[in-house]
């Protein structure tokens, strides 16, 4: 007996159903009858097919339409040296980065084709200085560049706190 006498029992009561099955009871599979596809179901399919493929249109519209964002870290101290990260902005654009309406540094924005699709998206990596002399508490951080849909001024702004 081999794991607790499972396998001998197991093909004990398989040769016990093969002896009480019937001769004969086997039938031979039937090919299945193939369905003709009426034209309802192919327009309801196409119906289907078009409103998926709007939806996911619409997706994609809203990637690339709405803003991620602003890539800076949410504590800083006074005189601090951080990077922002962003995009948007019109390819080969300055971007501007403000605390309150403090300009703290400037960058421009990528204006080569990137990645395998070629795409330029109007990515910046943007250094700036913590003003030495801001007060502590609740400020606005924010870049300001032409935006990349239709060259109109766009603002980016991020809450941040100073310590």
């Amino acid at each position: 007996m081999t794991i607790n006498g499972f396998k001998d029992r197991l093909g004990q009561a398989l040769a016990e159903a093969d002896t009480q099955r019937a001769p004969g009871s086997f039938r031979q599979p039937v090919a299945a009858k193939r369905r003709r596809v009426t034209r309802p179901v192919v327009i309801a399919g196409a119906a289907v097919a078009l409103v998926l493929a709007g939806g996911a249109t619409a997706t994609a519209m809203g990637v690339f339409t709405k803003q991620p964002p602003l890539g800076a870290a949410d504590t800083f101290t006074p005189g601090q040296v951080d990077w922002i990260k962003g995009s948007g902005c019109k390819p080969g654009s300055t971007v501007t980065a403000y605390i309150d309406d403090i300009a703290v540094g400037t960058a421009v924005t990528e204006s080569e084709p990137e990645g395998p699709d070629r795409l330029v998206l109007g990515v910046y990596r943007l250094q700036f200085t913590v003003p030495a002399d801001i007060s502590g508490g609740q400020h606005t951080l924010r870049t300001v560049c032409p935006s990349i849909h239709d060259g109109r001024e766009y603002n980016h702004p991020k809450p941040i706190t100073v310590r």
